[in-house]
């Protein structure tokens, strides 16, 4: 299920009204609500398990990498499942990337040569 917070993040390039029925139908609504980073290279996930937009902040490292590519694969791309820049439905794993005292952010990521044309989703810019 694809919550406002991934409709923000995709931008233009999803169809009009979707935002509304998703706000109406997630059960992570309180989430959707929050104000979200502006970071267009952060990736939506989708936990399957629970239907729930996750952000790499919700749970710990080892929550993750049992949920994602490495492990049970039902955590996904938000944006992939919802079908932008892939079929509707399509399951893409994604990569935990976390280094505890890193230079960079924990974060998701599309496992290699998995990612959409050009390595992200099309921004707001339509680029």
């Amino acid at each position: 299920m694809l919550t406002a917070l991934a409709v923000r993040r995709a931008g233009p390039s999803v169809p009009a009204g979707v935002l509304g029925s998703v706000a109406r139908q997630s059960p992570c609504l309180a989430r959707a609500e929050e104000p979200a980073l502006q970071d267009d290279l952060l990736i939506a996930g989708l936990d399957l398990e629970t239907s729930c937009e996750v952000d790499v902040s919700d749970a710990d490292r080892e929550y993750w990498h049992v949920r994602g590519y490495s492990g049970r694969r039902t955590l996904v791309c938000a944006l992939c499942y919802a079908g932008i820049d892939a079929e509707p439905g399509t399951r893409v794993p994604l990569v935990v990337h976390w280094r505890t005292g890193g230079l960079r952010r924990p974060h998701f990521a599309h496992p290699p040569g998995q990612a959409p044309a050009g390595g992200h989703h099309r921004s707001q810019s339509g680029t």
